[in-house]
C-alpha cells in the first residue's frame, strides 16, 4: 500500500487510537488502490510512489467513508478531482 491505515485516519481526522472502522478504512484503501490501478493502468507501490496517487487514495477514501453525510455538490466536486488526478496519472511517462 503507498498509504498507511495511519496516513488516512490523519487525512480523516480520525484519532490514531480510533480502531471501530479499521476494516472499513482497509477495505476503502485496497479498493482505492485497484481503482487507481484499473483506470491508469499503472501500478503504485513503495518503489513507485506518487505524491499525486497517494492524494487519489486519501480523497477516495474520504468520499466513501464520509459519503453518507456529503451533499450532491461536494461530491460533484470530489469526482472532478479524483478525474483530474486520474487524467494526469494516465499519461504520466513517469509511473510503470
Amino acid at each position: 500500500m503507498i498509504v498507511s491505515l495511519e496516513e488516512i485516519k490523519e487525512y480523516l481526522r480520525l484519532e490514531a487510537d480510533y480502531n471501530e472502522d479499521n476494516n472499513l478504512l482497509l477495505f476503502f484503501l485496497k479498493v482505492a488502490e485497484e481503482s487507481l490501478e484499473n483506470q491508469t493502468g499503472k501500478v503504485f507501490n513503495e518503489n513507485n510512489k506518487s505524491e499525486l496517487a497517494s492524494l487519489y487514495i486519501k480523497m477516495y477514501v474520504a468520499e466513501q467513508y464520509e459519503k453518507r453525510g456529503a451533499t450532491e455538490s461536494n461530491s460533484e466536486k470530489v469526482r472532478f478531482v479524483l478525474e483530474s488526478v486520474i487524467s494526469q496519472l494516465s499519461i504520466c511517462g513517469r509511473y510503470k
